[in-house]
């Protein structure tokens, strides 16, 4: 059969109707079809035309996957639900949606979701070898880049994730990934042309072949927040000769049998695992350890907190400053570091902003860190809802040891706690007063009070214990300082410029 016309007195063409159908070419439906249901016309090798009438309303998921032959696709503006790869490996050079349609867009002929949140597909025989994806996408739809020709592709800040098989048997050579990403879906980027892979600082899991089959890949980063490995995740990346492992704790390899093992398909003898200083034993006694053989310590350790307090996983009311304990002195880094938190779910879950972002001091082994109020003079606790959960991210190099070794990024959950009753601390009337450099902090009402005294960069250079009533500190070269006064739960913060 090569061709068929189907009437508008039928409303649903069924599950997987006309797969497989290898000589069908052309396709006629009629005005009042409704429904192309999961697989309709999925690989048909020789389907070169096909009309979609207005009256279409749903597009099944895998509706014309691997139609490689189908040059035209116009959807109609009366579709309102497009399922997962229903266009993936479609022959088009550029798909066209008619104005008006609320389910999706084409922009520049790359179909997108109508809000430009979700790229759906990117045309197979497109020409171009980059593509820059929109701004404002959060994520790249199943088998939307898969078997194109693309070698680069730029993603923006704010992408989320990328569905199974997004990139696969693509001609990929480069891609960036930007500190938003949390997700790559199972075979995101199998069988591409990545020759070096830094994976997101932000992602924890790596999925089923997410890289299976990357025969050029060389270079392998693996982040500290990385839990897992999945099966068959690298397997048969023969080229891969270099694994650099940034965390402390080994990121867990699962497998069944030894056939799915993530690293499968490769020669382990002629891969270098590098691991942090101090960490190779770790590493030697888990699974990397009886998977490699050359496993190689690093000139550079990792700076790793002791406690934090709050501790993981604490019931409170607000996240205000978190304090944070190393083994030794610790020296800031970075003053305003970029924590994240969210609610709700660690990777899905939605953002929580605070007017002046989160600020970082230290002094001697402790630093703390918090969420400033807008004009950054100050800690603003962020209220937290009851019950609910709370994830912040403390990235990784807001602060150094006396070797150079930096801090690992920390991740707490802590869970929303209201107590009904409990008098709140009220604020005091604190104020500094600067005379050529004397700083004269009066304390007001607060007691057994902590002053310290920081430059600009965020170290302590000052500190006074015990203190009521006024406190004196002194400055000798000209800049910004910044005060902060600790009383039980109690903290303020003044800038003051010499």
């Amino acid at each position: 059969m090569a061709e068929i016309t189907i009437p508008g007195s039928c409303k649903t063409i069924g599950n997987n109707a006309f797969q497989l159908c290898p000589n069908l070419s052309k396709v006629t439906l009629g005005e009042g079809v409704e429904t192309l249901n999961e697989g309709a016309f999925r690989e048909c090798a020789k389907l070169t035309e096909i009309n979609l009438p207005a009256s279409l309303k749903t597009i099944g998921q895998y509706a014309f996957l691997n139609d490689v032959m189908l040059s035209s696709v116009r959807i109609p503006v009366g579709v309102t639900e497009i399922g997962n790869a229903a266009f993936s490996n479609v022959g088009v050079t550029a798909f066209e949606v008619e104005t008006g349609n609320t389910a999706c867009q084409a922009i520049n002929g790359v179909l997108y979701s109508a809000e430009g949140n979700i790229l759906l597909a990117y045309p197979l025989n497109a020409t171009a070898t980059e593509y820059t994806i929109a701004d404002g996408c959060l994520g790249v739809g199943e088998g939307a880049f898969a078997h194109t020709t693309l070698q680069k592709v730029i993603v923006p800040e704010g992408m989320r994730a990328f569905d199974d098989n997004a990139f696969s048997e693509s001609s990929l050579t480069e891609i960036n990934f930007p500190e938003s990403l949390v997700l790559f879906g199972n075979q995101a980027f199998a069988k591409t042309q990545l020759t070096t892979v830094v994976l997101p600082e932000n992602m924890t899991n790596v999925y089923e072949g997410t890289f299976a089959q990357s025969t050029k890949l060389q270079s392998l980063t693996i982040p500290s927040g990385i839990r897992t490995i999945e099966s068959y995740a690298f397997n048969g990346c023969t080229a891969l000769t270099e694994i650099h492992c940034l965390g402390a704790e080994p990121a867990t390899l699962n497998y069944y049998e030894g056939y799915d093992h993530p690293f499968n398909g490769i020669d382990a003898s002629q891969v270098k695992v590098y691991v942090p200083k101090g960490f190779k034993s770790a590493y030697e006694s888990s699974e990397w350890g009886y998977q490699f053989d050359n496993i190689i310590e690093s000139n550079t350790g990792i700076f790793l907190q002791e406690s934090t307090n709050p501790a993981n996983d604490a019931e409170m009311e607000s996240i205000g400053t978190i304090e944070i304990t190393f083994p030794e002195n610790a020296s800031l880094v970075e003053q305003f570091p970029s924590v994240k938190v969210v609610k709700g779910q660690e990777l899905y879950g939605e953002p929580v902003e605070n007017a002046g972002g989160w600020m970082a001091f230290a002094s001697g082994k402790k630093v703390n860190v918090f969420p400033a109020d807008e004009y950054q003079e100050g800690p603003q606790p962020i209220p937290m809802e009851d019950g609910v959960d709370y994830y912040v991210t403390i990235p990784a190099g807001i602060v150094k040891n006396a070797e150079g070794s930096l801090n690992q990024k920390i991740v707490l959950h802590f869970v929303g706690k209201i107590e009904s009753g409990v008098d709140q601390i009220e604020s005091n009337d604190c104020f500094v007063t600067n005379n050529n450099g004397t700083l004269n902090v009066v304390l007001g009402n607060l007691t057994d009070c902590t002053v310290e005294l920081f430059n600009a960069t965020g170290n302590l250079i000052n500190s006074i214990s015990h203190a009521q009533g006024t406190a004196t500190l002194h400055v000798e070269s000209n800049g910004l300082y910044i005060i902060r006064i600790v009383s039980g739960d109690t903290i303020k913060t003044f800038k003051i410029v010499k």
